[in-house]
């Protein structure tokens, strides 16, 4: 496992775990990370790391059902 991977992921199950329990009127705020978010799925894909590549879908889908609405300004990047 590479070490920024694990940073990086980290940074995106804490960013998770904050807007999980965040009024969703407060997840909005949060939309200018979605790239960053993002970043970490591209990452992990490009240096083949399945573990990081898979929690970091695993916490995207868990966001996803919490507050679908929070992708929505980003869906046709995220969907590229």
């Amino acid at each position: 496992m590479h070490k920024s991977l694990d940073i990086k992921l980290a940074a995106l199950q804490a960013v998770s775990n904050l807007l999980s329990t965040a009024d969703r009127k407060d997840c909005k705020d949060f939309t200018p990370l979605i790239p960053y978010m993002c970043r970490v799925i591209t990452d992990a894909m490009n240096e083949g790391d399945e573990v990081v590549l898979e929690d970091a879908l695993v916490e995207f889908n868990e966001l996803a059902e919490i507050e679908p609405s929070f992708f929505k300004p980003y869906f046709k990047e995220i969907y590229n």
